[in-house]
């Protein structure tokens, strides 16, 4: 179709040729061939056909510049500037992506659109119109109106793709196609009736104004279907002698009807354009005036949601800037420790003598007229502008009584239970030395039964009083790990070599022949319960130097090394090591490995506790065995919060002990 176009294009130009240059009065060929070309230029893989097909252009291009009477070597130049107008001015569209693609055509496009038209109309230039002039056969004022011609032409056709693609131009509402016929209809009448009567150049440059004015209320592609239309009517009435702006046909009127056209359709298209532009401003701004709105409604039910929660919260809620002002506060932290928005905080709940820095672990408040509450403190660290940490305050008086109700409930069973124990021990004893003493004097003789029953007795006594140690170890294991299962943990910062030493001097390990060596290089504290982590290395040192083979000293090292905001705590032997497959099991409630389980006394219930104390502090316990023998018991615990580190003052440096050896 755009073939049968183009051939019709450059007929109807050359049938409309001025006499006194031989030049086509319009010259709509050179837009068709833009036409045809830039879906090849637009399309990669159809690009490698674009130059057979300029050789078509070429050769149509002068064959009916030759039918119709140029010359045939000048007919030939001319189809080669026709094309390579059109060839340049698809290049400059598709290399600078103004045209094609999801992007909008705004009048910033066509500006650079319009000066990609006039570049490749001077590069074309260079070919007919010059070599015209260098020989004479044009003037200067043949080859400008030749310019204005081609431009003009191109600029209208090439503007046509770029506004009347779907994805080119926002939806914008406009008038509808009725309406656009009917105005079309009424334009070209007018201009008609302009044309036919005398003074008619005044109506005709008023239906100009109104095409320009119809730009504020049509869509980019009716203004350009509406103003395409009124510009080839006029242009053919202008060349035919019957201008709606008056005067014979001549070059120049020709040239100057031609131009105010296309500066019509280019600026009422403009208009078009910059009017959609505002359209899609306006509603993005309404659609982000909107979307705001909407997450300011949201923020401020969440404000008030988040109000609502801690303002309802048992537990005090405190936000301290750097300097350990309150910037906020919630009802249960006044009720707690009876304090105030702006209240300078650096007694009490701050640390003395460390600025900005929290205390944590418990703190007495009220009395000595009121009632006496203990308060929990934790504290954490929060980036934002103008805050420093969040406190937490929670009333643990009922919890740290319970604690204490427990702890004087186990003293007492511990008492109670271990007494009748303590007298069986005791009468073991009575009857052990009773025993001894009915034993045969040297140099006396006796029956073989006798000396049997003798023994016997002495056997009995034994196994009664290992019994009555075993229920001692069993009732001993079994309260503590009570305590540990309901008690509430007060964390705070816990020195493990300090505790390590602590265990070794009741483990007596001096007396043991052959001593153990102990190596102890825990520099990193932990943020734990201090008599929960005795309970713990209590256990777990007793089994590294209990775990032994007859005749061989225990080797233990006691251990940590920082993980994340966490501390690995490690306890590693040369002792028997765990059973294969029995790594997990020796974690439960009442198991031992059935490997050790008569060769070494115990309950079942050490490594139960050590599991259930780690996981009262969020952590973990595992056990593996040791390449070379032994086993490794890793603990993983809460490290020291930074705030609380620089709160707390070390009881002793360890600079010195970083590793000990016994």
């Amino acid at each position: 179709m755009l073939a049968t176009a183009y051939v019709l294009s450059m007929v109807s130009g050359r049938l409309l040729v001025l006499p006194e240059n031989g030049i086509a009065a319009v010259w709509p060929a050179v837009g068709v061939a833009y036409l045809w070309l830039l879906p090849f230029a637009t399309n990669g893989e159809r690009a490698r056909r674009m130059w057979p097909l300029l050789t078509v252009i070429v050769s149509v291009n002068a064959l009916v510049n030759g039918v119709t009477g140029m010359a045939w070597g000048w007919a030939w130049i001319a189809g080669v500037c026709n094309a390579l107008a059109a060839q340049v001015a698809c290049v400059l569209h598709t290399r600078s992506r103004i045209i094609g693609g999801e992007e909008l055509f705004t009048a910033r496009r066509l500006r650079v659109l319009i000066g990609h038209v006039l570049i490749a109309t001077a590069i074309s230039g260079l070919t007919f119109p010059l070599a015209a002039l260098a020989g004479g056969f044009l003037s200067v004022s043949d080859v400008g109106f030749w310019f204005l011609r081609n431009a003009s032409a191109l600029l209208l056709f090439a503007i046509g793709p770029a506004v009347l693609r779907p994805t080119s131009h926002p939806k914008a509402p406009g008038v509808g196609t009725l309406w656009v016929a009917f105005l079309t209809l009424a334009t070209i009448a007018a201009m008609t009736l302009a044309a036919l009567t005398s003074g008619g150049a005044l109506l005709a440059f008023a239906v100009v104004l109104v095409g320009i004015w119809s730009a504020t209320v049509f869509t980019a592609p009716e203004i350009y279907a509406y103003l395409m239309s009124v510009a080839a009517t006029v242009s053919g009435m202008t060349v035919l002698g019957y201008s709606p702006f008056g005067g014979q046909a001549s070059a120049s009127r020709v040239a100057v009807v031609q131009a105010v056209m296309a500066i019509t359709v280019t600026v009422a298209v403009a208009l078009a354009l910059d009017r959609q532009e505002r359209l899609v401003l306006l509603a993005q701004i309404e659609h982000e005036r909107a979307e705001i709105a909407r997450q300011a409604l949201l923020l401020a039910q969440q404000s008030r949601l988040l109000g609502t929660i801690v303002g309802t919260m048992g537990e005090g809620v405190l936000v301290l800037d750097s300097s350990g002002r309150i910037l906020l506060r919630n009802r249960s932290a006044s009720d707690l420790v009876g304090i105030t928005d702006g209240e300078d905080m650096s007694a009490g709940v701050l640390a003395p003598g460390q600025p900005g820095a929290v205390a944590t672990g418990d703190i007495r408040v009220g009395g000595p007229d009121g009632p006496s509450r203990i308060v929990a403190v934790r504290a954490h660290a929060i980036e934002y502008p103008h805050a420093a940490r969040v406190v937490i305050l929670h009333d643990v008086t009922e919890d740290r009584h319970h604690i204490s109700e427990l702890e004087s409930f186990a003293r007492a069973a511990a008492h109670d239970l271990r007494q009748p124990l303590t007298v069986i021990q005791l009468w073991m004893e009575t009857l052990r030395a009773s025993l001894e003493d009915e034993a045969e004097p040297a140099g006396t003789s006796r029956q073989y039964d006798e000396r049997d029953e003798h023994a016997l007795r002495m056997d009995a006594v034994g196994r009664i009083d290992a019994a009555a140690e075993r229920m001692a170890l069993f009732l001993s294991d079994l309260l503590g790990y009570t305590v540990v299962r309901d008690g509430q943990p007060v964390p705070q910062p816990v020195d493990v070599g300090e505790l390590v030493d602590e265990v070794l001097r009741g483990w007596a390990t001096a007396a043991v022949d052959p001593p153990p060596k102990v190596s102890i290089q825990a520099e990193t504290p932990v943020h734990a319960d201090p008599s929960l982590m005795r309970r713990l290395l209590d256990n777990l040192v007793g089994n590294a130097l209990k775990y032994t083979r007859p005749g061989e000293p225990a080797q233990v090292m006691v251990s940590t090394v920082p993980d994340g905001d966490g501390v690995i705590l490690r306890i590693d032997d040369r002792g028997v090591g765990v059973p294969a497959g029995q790594e997990e099991r020796i974690f439960d409630e009442f198991h031992r490995a059935p490997q050790h389980a008569q060769e070494y006394p115990g309950t079942g219930l050490g490594l139960a506790l050590c599991r259930r104390i780690a996981e009262r502090h969020d952590g973990w316990i595992r056990a593996a065995q040791r390449d070379g023998g032994g086993t490794r018991v890793e603990v993983r615990l809460p490290a020291v919060p930074t705030e609380v580190a620089a709160a707390a003052q070390p009881r002793r440096s360890r600079a010195a002990t970083a590793h000990r050896a016994r």
